[in-house]
Order: structure tokens, then C-alpha cells, then sequence
């Protein structure tokens, strides 16, 4: 093997194959994922595959929790200036400019949580959300705090999963509500759920 195919498979070889994988799931869902469609897409061995990943498990893993890494960088870059509402958007957008990741973070049944740090990273993401949701409640408010992040995860959640379908398709959203797009959408829908202000 000479020294710039080493480096291929020793260096970027891992990328290659997330980056073939986010396209095969793009096209086929997850269920069309296979461990020797990978390789042969890629041009090397399943056991080149299999040694940075196992199994399909733990390739589907590692491309979840790259996908959660994704959402906490997402989350980090709005949490600072933005409010609870304002992850939720950052949230939606991450889902509908990385449909294939998102499409497998979320389906336990694919995945285990103990393998390549799927774990860590899914709790990273989740407690962005979880801090900036304890902005909207003060001592004694932690259900209130916690229906609260449930429900706006839940709601931002829904409404990814209802665009990347097709459901809120541009002429749907105008005949429902004007000049909107789903970003709009959730905003609206958002804000229902910010606390009434005094007075």
C-alpha cells in the first residue's frame, strides 16, 4: 500500500464512509443501509468498514451521535444571546438541513447508546435545551420548567418531522397563514408557549 492510500484509509476513510452513509440514508432510509453497500460504495473492504465502525449498529451509532454533536453546535451558536424559543428554531433548522442525521438520532431501535459516544453526545444536546428551558421558570417551578422543555422539544420535533414529509409545503403554508414558511410556523407556534407577563 503506498503512503497516499495509508492515509486514505487511516485518515479520512471514517469520513468517507459518514459521508457516503448520510447520502445512502438521504436516498433509502436507514433501512438501506448495509455494512458491504458501504465499502463497495467507498471501494474498500467490509472489514476496513467494520474496523471503524462493527457492526451496522455501531456505524448507525457514530453517525448519530455526529449528528448530535451537529445539534449541540447548532444549539451553542443561538444559546448565549437567544432565549428557549430561539433553540427551538435552531433545533428545527438542524433538522431540515441534516434530514438524514436526524432521521436516525431518534430511533433507539437502530442504535446503542453505549457505542462511540452516542450516549455523551445526545446528553450534551439535550441539556442545551434543558438550561435554556430553565429560564422560563424560578424556584419552586421545576415541573412547570420541565412540561415546558417537553413541550417545546415535542412541538419543534413534530413540526420538523411534518416538513421533512412534505406536509408544510410553501402552498400550503400560504394559504394557511400568508406569506410564511415553517421557520415562521414555529415561531408562532413557539411563543404560545412563553409565559403570559404580568399585569
Amino acid at each position: 500500500m503506498n503512503a497516499s492510500a495509508d492515509a486514505y484509509h487511516h485518515g479520512s476513510l471514517r469520513r468517507s464512509i459518514l459521508d457516503r452513509l448520510e447520502q445512502v440514508i438521504a436516498e433509502r432510509g436507514a433501512a438501506g443501509v448495509t455494512i458491504r453497500g458501504l465499502a463497495t460504495d467507498v471501494g474498500v473492504s467490509h472489514t476496513a468498514v467494520g474496523h471503524h465502525f462493527g457492526t451496522r449498529t455501531g456505524l448507525l451509532s457514530a453517525f448519530a451521535a455526529e449528528g448530535f454533536d451537529l445539534l449541540s453546535e447548532a444549539l451553542l451558536r443561538v444559546r448565549d444571546e437567544g432565549e428557549f424559543l430561539d433553540l427551538g428554531i435552531a433545533y428545527l433548522r438542524f433538522a431540515l438541513e441534516h434530514p438524514a442525521h436526524f432521521s436516525v438520532m431518534f430511533e433507539p431501535k437502530l442504535l446503542d447508546y453505549d457505542a462511540h459516544g452516542l450516549r455523551e453526545a445526545s446528553r450534551r444536546a439535550f441539556s442545551l435545551l434543558q438550561s435554556s428551558s430553565d429560564d422560563f421558570g424560578g424556584d419552586g417551578e421545576r415541573e412547570s420548567t420541565a412540561a415546558i422543555l417537553v413541550a417545546g422539544w415535542g412541538m419543534m420535533h413534530g413540526i420538523a418531522q411534518l416538513a421533512l414529509a412534505g406536509v408544510f409545503d410553501e402552498g400550503t403554508l400560504r394559504e394557511a397563514m400568508g406569506n410564511a414558511d415553517v421557520i415562521d410556523l414555529a415561531r408562532r407556534a413557539g411563543r404560545l408557549l412563553e409565559p403570559p407577563t404580568a399585569g
